[in-house]
C-alpha cells in the first residue's frame, strides 16, 4: 500500500508566468522568462503544421483522407481525453480524428521501454477506422512517478527527459507519417494522497518537458544556425497552477473538488476543465489551428 503523503501547502509561480529562477532555472516555457516558440523552432512548426494534411489509409495525400491526432500517457491522460473528444466535436475539422491511446498504470517508463503499451495504440487506431500511416500529430502527457528514487532536482529530471526521447523514437518507427508532437505536463499534486507525482515534483517535471523540448534544436555548423528534427516538438497546453490560484495567463483555476478523494485524478467537472484548455489551444494556438479547425474557422 502507498504510504499517504503527508505535505505541506506547495506555492510556486508557474512556469509560464515565471519570471525570475526556480532553484536556479529560469522560467518561461522556453526559458529566459520566454513563452514564445523561439525562431528556429517557429519555423520548422509552421512548415510541419502546413504539411500536415488528410491522407489515406496508404499514406498519401487525399481530399476524403482523415488527419489522426494520438494520445499516449496514462490514467488521467485517459480521462481529460476522452473529455476532450466529446468537448472538441463542434471545433475540429471533419477529417481530424481523435485516438485516445491513453493507458491506465502506464507511465512514462513504459511508454519509453515497453513495446505492449504501443501496440494498444495502434490497435485503438484501428478501432477508429484508420491506420499508423494516418496519424499526424501526437500528444504527449506522460509522467515520470516516483520521482524521488532519482535524485535531485534538477538530475532526476534528466531520466524524464530520456524517457520522453524514448517515447519519441518508438512514435517515429511507428508512425511513419508523424508531424508534429504536443508535450504536456500534469497539473498541480499538492492535494495528492501518494507518492507517484505529488508537489514539488508535479511542478519541477514541466522543467523535463522544457528540457526535452529545446534539446530538439539542434545547432548545424554548415548553415551557422539551428535546424529542428522531424517531427517537430513543442509545448502543448500548461495545465499547472499553483492550488486554487488562477493562472494569469488562461484564467484556469483548479479546485479540490476537481479531483477525487487520491488528489490525482479528475472528476468529471476537472477533466471537463483540462479537456476546455485542450479545445482552447488547439483551435488558437498559431500552429495546430492550421490543421485542427475546419478551413473556413
Amino acid at each position: 500500500m502507498d504510504r499517504i503523503v503527508r505535505q505541506a501547502s506547495f506555492a510556486a509561480v508557474p512556469l509560464d508566468e515565471l519570471t525570475g529562477t526556480y532553484l536556479g532555472k529560469t522560467g518561461g516555457l522556453y526559458g529566459e522568462g520566454r513563452n514564445e516558440v523561439p525562431a528556429a523552432l517557429a519555423e520548422a512548426a509552421e512548415a510541419a503544421s502546413r504539411a500536415v494534411r488528410p491522407l489515406d489509409s496508404k499514406g498519401n495525400p487525399a481530399t476524403n483522407g482523415r488527419i489522426g491526432l494520438l494520445a499516449i500517457g496514462q490514467s488521467t491522460t485517459r480521462m481529460v481525453f476522452d473529455a476532450f473528444r466529446t468537448a472538441a466535436r463542434n471545433f475540429k475539422a471533419p477529417n481530424v480524428f481523435l485516438v485516445n491511446g491513453a493507458i491506465d498504470g502506464n507511465d512514462s517508463e513504459d511508454w519509453a521501454k515497453r513495446s505492449g503499451p504501443w501496440n494498444s495504440a495502434v490497435r485503438q487506431i484501428g478501432r477508429a477506422g484508420a491506420n499508423a500511416r494516418q496519424i499526424q500529430v501526437l500528444w504527449i502527457e506522460s509522467a515520470l512517478i516516483f520521482p524521488a528514487q532519482y535524485g535531485a532536482f534538477p538530475a532526476r529530471n534528466s531520466v524524464y527527459v530520456n524517457h520522453l526521447d524514448q517515447i519519441v523514437n518508438q512514435a517515429k518507427q511507428r508512425f511513419p507519417n508523424l508531424r508534429l508532437i504536443y508535450l504536456t505536463f500534469r497539473y498541480y499534486g499538492g492535494w495528492a494522497t501518494k507518492q507517484t507525482t505529488h508537489e514539488p515534483f508535479a511542478y519541477e517535471s514541466a522543467f523535463g518537458v522544457r528540457d526535452f523540448v529545446l534539446s530538439k534544436i539542434l545547432q548545424s555548423p554548415q548553415a551557422n544556425g539551428a535546424t529542428v528534427p522531424k517531427p517537430v516538438a513543442l509545448w502543448g497546453p500548461y495545465f499547472w497552477n499553483s492550488g486554487t490560484t488562477p493562472s494569469r495567463v488562461d484564467g484556469l483555476v483548479l479546485k479540490r473538488s476537481d479531483l477525487v478523494s487520491d488528489g490525482v485524478h479528475p472528476t468529471a467537472a476537472g477533466a471537463s476543465k483540462f479537456a476546455d484548455q485542450l479545445v482552447r489551444f488547439f483551435t488558437q494556438d498559431r500552429y495546430a489551428r492550421l490543421w485542427f479547425t475546419p478551413k473556413s474557422a
